[in-house]
């Protein structure tokens, strides 16, 4: 029965993480975010992403390969020192509170929010409507991946994984699809 109990909660862990990172949010409590998403992989999975989005991108304006050789070079330079300055817990928090309407200092502590979790007819409500949302699936033992497939969000195709990091679940990767890079970048 412990063994069950054991294997069920390492189980349900990419929900824990998920939930995680909406408490963290909900609570103002940003710091807890580096706990539920590897930041450093996750940086390094979008630098991936934008570079060959924008190398292709390139391919179709410029047909001079020197001009091409220049905006992929310009472009690599300027994408990575972006996706490094923002996807760092604190820069997140501050977006996080300005879109929040609050002041990051001012933003709830732990102790202050800790009334404000949602009831478990809150989670079930909310689980409920999951499947309209996204679809899931573990690829591995600790390996788990969420598709949004809501056709009329601009995250539609946009997959999100998470790793199993001993008992605990990490967002380690969130790999855009076309339709959110032609919508985000191209306007």
């Amino acid at each position: 029965m412990l063994f069950l109990i054991g294997l069920l909660y390492v189980q349900l862990g990419p929900f824990r993480a998920a939930y995680g990172i909406y408490q963290s949010i909900e609570q103002g409590n940003y710091s807890n975010l580096e706990r539920y998403i590897d930041f450093s992989e996750l940086r390094e999975e979008t630098k991936s992403q934008l570079r060959s989005y924008l190398a292709e991108m390139s391919h179709e304006k410029f047909s001079d390969p020197s001009m091409h050789l220049l905006f992929s070079g310009l472009s690599m330079s300027f994408t990575d020192g972006l996706v490094d300055g923002f996807l760092q817990p604190e820069n997140i928090a501050s977006l996080l509170a300005i879109s929040k309407g609050v002041e990051l200092e001012n933003s709830l502590n732990a102790e202050e929010a800790s009334d404000e979790k949602l009831s478990l007819y809150e989670m079930a409500e909310g689980l409920l409507k999951l499947p309209e949302w996204c679809s899931m699936r573990y690829l591995s033992w600790s390996e788990f991946e969420v598709t949004f497939i809501k056709s009329d969000s601009t995250l539609v195709g946009t997959q999100v994984f998470f790793q199993r990091q001993a008992l605990d679940w990490v967002l380690t990767s969130v790999r855009f699809s076309d339709v959110f890079w032609r919508e985000s970048l191209a306007g």
